[in-house]
């Protein structure tokens, strides 16, 4: 069992300027998506749809998003600014480019269509009441579906699929999953698998001191 995703667009690194060329990403949203609700998740709407919270953060009642985002927004967490042009500067990023980008993606929305991305019709909706703002995105959570091939006993093999002695894997560790990964099943893939290989582990003869 053994996996090869293609790594995310935000995490390639440029080795030749030693740096994550698509970072900072931003997420860019108008007036109109604003007032629409709040950003984030809220821990009533996990309690809601799940039974209960979900994530470090709601779990421990850290912080709770407000419903207009506008605590954010004074916070400076959401920069916000009345043209496209001042957003830019707050985000560091080239003024004209980022005007570009916009007018394109409106064109998509008014055509219906996302030839760069593929996005839903109904997901797109243009950029077109200020004052518009910008937050900043970060991954969180990444599933290592990927890594060492093993057999049903959990055993890591070589590249002649033969059992590497004394060597197991188990969870999300060379996951059987691969791209048709679930949510939720990681923690019942570490549970089963990690029997088996505790089992197998525990059936190995003592090494010759």
């Amino acid at each position: 069992m053994i996996h090869r995703k293609a790594p995310l667009e935000i995490l390639f690194f440029d080795h030749d300027r030693a740096e994550y060329r698509n970072l900072p990403a931003y997420m860019l949203f108008d007036e109109t998506y604003r007032r629409k609700g709040p950003i984030a998740s809220k821990l009533a709407q996990f309690q809601e749809l799940w039974g209960g919270a979900v994530g470090y953060a709601m779990i421990h009642k850290i912080y709770d998003w407000s419903e207009d985002n506008q605590a954010e927004i004074d916070e400076g967490w959401i920069f916000q600014a009345d043209t496209l042009a001042g957003l830019a500067g707050k985000m560091g990023t080239d003024a004209a480019a980022l005007e570009e980008t916009v007018r394109r993606f409106n064109q998509h929305c008014t055509e219906s269509r996302d030839p760069q991305f593929g996005r839903s019709e109904k997901s797109l909706a243009p950029l077109a009441k200020p004052p518009y703002y910008a937050l900043e995105l970060a991954l969180t959570l990444v599933n290592t579906q990927g890594g060492p091939k093993h057999n049903k006993n959990c055993q890591v093999l070589d590249f002649n699929d033969k059992p590497i002695p004394r060597l197991y894997a188990a969870g999300e560790l060379g996951s059987f999953f691969g791209f048709l990964y679930q949510g939720g099943t990681n923690y019942p893939e570490a549970w089963a698998f990690g029997q088996i290989a505790g089992k197998s582990a525990a059936a190995e003869p003592p090494r010759d001191k």
